[in-house]
């Protein structure tokens, strides 16, 4: 930072800085006075600025116009305040020469502050990146179209169709072999063997109850009593034909060697 020595009996030690224009220097003035904006000292001012200005000189710094513009303003403006006041009853009060300059200054203050303000949001905001929003344009694809009761209905009994054409003919026929499969004698078999591993007898009819299980299962499972008392492995007792019939266990039930006797006896 550049120094410069006021021209004045008490020097006083001036601090020479980058100012953006003459408006700022000025103010820097009035700051290092403490001046009233409303109430400068033309003369105080003027000289500094002039000062300044030398300064500059002196060290063969450029001086902008606009700065020579200023200088020649404040000397204009204190060689008026120098004038006598004419005082007369009848002409009007004279304009203040340093009223021009305060409301340029006022000016000045205003939008420093505002700049002041806009630099601090670019020091915070400068690392962000941001896109602005602008409108996406889109095509239609389909568009509204009106219909009637009857196009809805065609519309519906043609979707119907293909729905229908598509399902498989041999569905129900399909359903029926699943549970042909699932109530087969060998799985009955299997059934009653693990019912006799808990006790020696049990009741068929409460065991294949039809209000309880389906009729190709209760079929399947007296099928495999059936079966189970041709080898001799079970009795079955029955008091009257409409009562409930009982079987026992009169062997135990191999599931290996009862399936081979099943093979050959169909062989046969």
């Amino acid at each position: 930072m550049l120094q410069v020595l006021e021209r004045t009996d008490n020097p006083v030690v001036l601090k020479l800085n980058n100012f953006e224009g003459p408006f700022d220097l000025l103010f820097h003035l009035l700051e290092k006075n403490e001046m009233d904006i409303y109430d400068i000292d033309i003369n105080e001012i003027a000289d500094q600025y002039i000062d300044y200005l030398a300064g500059m000189e002196q060290l063969d710094l450029d001086i902008a116009s606009e700065f020579l513009v200023m200088a020649a303003t404040l000397l204009h403006i204190k060689s008026r305040m120098l004038l006598p006041e004419k005082k007369s009853d009848t002409e009007e009060e004279e304009i203040d020469p340093r009223e021009e300059l305060v409301v340029r200054l006022l000016e000045y203050k205003k939008y420093k502050a505002a700049s002041g303000i806009l630099k601090k949001q670019e020091e915070l905001w400068k690392d962000c990146v941001y896109k602005v929003p602008e409108t996406v344009e889109y095509k239609k694809e389909y568009e509204n179209t009106p219909m009637s009761v009857l196009d809805l209905m065609t519309t519906y009994s043609y979707l119907k169709n293909i729905f229908v054409k598509k399902n498989n003919k041999n569905k129900k026929n399909i359903v029926s072999l699943m549970k042909h499969e699932l109530y087969t004698v060998k799985n009955k078999l299997k059934e009653i063997t693990e019912l006799f591993r808990r006790k020696n007898e049990f009741n068929f009819n409460r065991t294949f109850d039809l209000k309880k299980r389906h009729r190709l299962d209760v079929i399947s499972g007296l099928l495999a009593v059936l079966e189970l008392a041709k080898f001799h492995k079970v009795t079955l007792n029955q008091r009257n034909y409409d009562e409930d019939i009982v079987v026992k266990k009169i062997d135990d039930i191999q599931l290996k060697e009862l399936k081979e006797l099943m093979s050959e006896s169909a062989e046969e």
